[in-house]
């Protein structure tokens, strides 16, 4: 990523090292529909094939996750968190959007507060690495690392071998 005047961009893209060039967009927060039937369609992975997300761990880079304090966190993550890891603000993971934890809820969120489990993420057994990311005015922009392998080497490093992100451009 790189700042320039745009009289500079033709020499830029002329070196032998860049490969593409396009004009950065800050990142904002998609999915904001929860599991469902039409569109993840879990129900049957779990009934036929037993696959819970049990013995899995799954990194979610996002706004953060509820409180960001694992004696107060909400029911769906007790017990679960595996690490948690605030890089926008001296380690803060709380959720200061609210999306981190709806996002979280829909991968792995067990149900347990207010459904007795009826409504429960894909992966509602296994464990999570919350890498915050978020904004801490409570805003939707998200600042994800750069380069990105930063956010995903990090996730690995904590166990986790599926990162799941719902953040974006609409460009």
């Amino acid at each position: 990523r790189a700042r320039l005047e745009a009289s500079l961009l033709d020499v830029l893209a002329a070196r032998a090292e860049v490969e593409w060039v396009e004009p950065f967009r800050q990142p904002e927060l998609h999915n904001n529909v929860a599991v469902g039937a039409a569109l993840m369609n879990v129900q049957q992975v779990w009934t036929n094939h037993g696959l819970t997300g049990a013995g899995q761990i799954v990194a979610v880079g996002d706004s953060g996750l509820d409180t960001g304090n694992p004696d107060t966190i909400h029911p769906d993550f007790s017990n679960r968190i595996h690490a948690a890891i605030g890089l926008v603000s001296s380690n803060d993971w709380s959720d200061h959007n609210g999306h981190g934890t709806h996002t979280s809820g829909s991968v792995l969120g067990s149900g347990a507060a207010y459904s007795n489990g009826l409504f429960r993420g894909a992966a509602w057994e296994a464990e999570l690495v919350i890498q915050a990311i978020g904004a801490t005015n409570g805003g939707s922009s998200v600042y994800p690392p750069s380069p990105l392998t930063f956010l995903f080497e990090q996730a690995y490093s904590n166990d986790a071998r599926i990162h799941s992100d719902s953040w974006g451009s609409s460009v």
